[in-house]
C-alpha cells in the first residue's frame, strides 16, 4: 500500500556481508582471540608545555595511551611541564584502519589526579605517517610527540623460526586455563588464577572458576584464554598462583606451580597441554595449555 511504499523509500538497510565462519573445527580461543593482522608499535617520545595546574609546584606528569581497547601507562615524572618519556608499547590488532589512538596526559597528585589534556586520532588518517605531533585539548600550548610503526605479521610456531629471530623480537604467548581436579567441589570456595610472565613481568588474572557437572562428575572449569606479548627469551618462566577469595577479606593462596618456556619451545609446535600439580601435590591438578607463536613480518 501507499504507506508501506512511503516508509520503504525512507528506510536504509544496514550493510551486510556474508563471511565463512569456519571451514574446519574452531576452538573457543580462536573465536575470542583471532590471529592478529599486524602489530602496532607506538613510542611516546615526549609531552611539552602542559599547563601548570598546581599552585606550589609543577605537575607530576604521566601519560595513558589507549590503542583500541588496550591501555598502557608511562612512568610518572615529578615537577615538570615538559618531559621526554621515550617509552615504547606494542599492540596486536585485527584491523589497523579503524583503530583510534588516544593519548591522555595526567598530573598525579597525592590524593587525586588532574587531567592536563588529551588527543585522539584515527590511524586511517595517518596511515603513512610515522612521526606525530598532536596538540592537547583543553591545554593552551600542550602537545605530545609520538612515533608509530605498523607491521603486518603472520604467526608461526616459535621453534620453527628460532634461528631467524633475535632476543629483541617479540613473541605471542597463549595461555589457556581449563579445569581443576582435587579441590573443593562444594561451591563454597571461589577460585581464581594469577599468571605472571617472568619474575617481575606482565600479570593477568583469570575469571572465577565455575562448578559444572553433577555428583562424581563435578569439575571446576576456567575456560580462560590469555595473551601475552613478551621478548623472545627461552629462559623465562611462567608462574601460576591459585587463590581462593571466598569467606576471606583478602585472597588466600591455595597453591602454585611454574612452567619453563624452554620446555614449551622444545615441544612439537611450541605447544604443551597437560595437567600440572599444585605445590607438587599429585591430588591437586590444573589443566593448562601454552602455545608460543613467533611474530614474523610478511614479505
Amino acid at each position: 500500500n501507499a504507506l508501506s511504499e512511503a516508509i520503504a523509500t525512507q528506510v536504509v538497510y544496514p550493510r551486510r556481508k556474508c563471511v565463512v565462519l569456519a571451514k574446519d573445527k574452531v576452538t573457543k580461543r580462536e573465536l575470542e582471540n583471532p590471529d592478529p593482522r599486524g602489530m602496532l608499535r607506538v613510542t611516546l617520545v615526549a609531552v611539552r608545555d602542559v599547563d601548570n595546574t598546581d599552585v606550589f609546584s609543577k605537575p607530576d606528569v604521566y601519560i595513558v595511551l589507549q590503542i583500541g581497547g588496550l591501555s598502557y601507562k608511562t612512568r610518572v615524572v615529578n615537577n615538570v611541564l615538559s618531559v621526554e618519556f621515550n617509552e615504547t608499547f606494542e599492540a596486536l590488532l585485527d584491523e589497523y584502519e579503524d583503530t583510534v589512538l588516544t593519548v591522555e596526559v595526567w598530573d598525579e597528585d597525592t590524593f587525586s589526579r588532574d587531567a592536563l589534556g588529551s588527543a585522539a586520532i584515527n590511524l586511517s588518517r595517518v596511515k603513512d605517517v610515522q612521526d606525530l605531533y598532536l596538540p592537547l585539548s583543553n591545554s593552551v600550548n600542550g602537545k605530545v610527540q609520538l612515533k608509530k610503526e605498523w607491521r603486518e605479521i603472520t604467526l608461526r610456531p616459535a621453534n620453527t623460526v628460532l634461528k631467524e629471530l633475535s632476543t629483541d623480537d617479540t613473541q605471542l604467548l597463549y595461555v589457556d586455563i581449563n579445569e581443576m581436579h582435587g579441590l573443593d567441589m562444594t561451591g563454597a570456595s571461589c577460585y581464581m588464577i594469577n599468571v605472571q610472565i617472568g619474575e617481575s613481568g606482565q600479570e593477568k588474572s583469570s575469571m572465577y572458576a565455575k562448578l559444572e557437572g553433577e555428583g562424581s562428575h563435578k569439575v571446576l572449569t576456567f575456560d580462560e584464554h590469555m595473551q601475552f606479548l613478551t621478548p623472545l627469551k627461552k629462559d623465562m618462566t611462567v608462574h601460576f598462583t591459585l587463590m581462593d577469595s571466598a569467606l576471606h577479606d583478602n585472597d588466600i593462596t591455595v597453591g602454585k606451580f611454574s612452567i619453563k618456556l624452554e620446555d614449551v619451545f622444545s615441544s612439537e609446535g611450541s605447544k604443551i597441554s597437560q595437567f600440572f600439580c599444585l605445590d607438587g601435590d599429585e591430588g591437586k591438578k590444573i589443566a593448562v595449555s601454552i602455545l608460543i607463536q613467533a611474530l614474523v613480518a610478511k614479505a
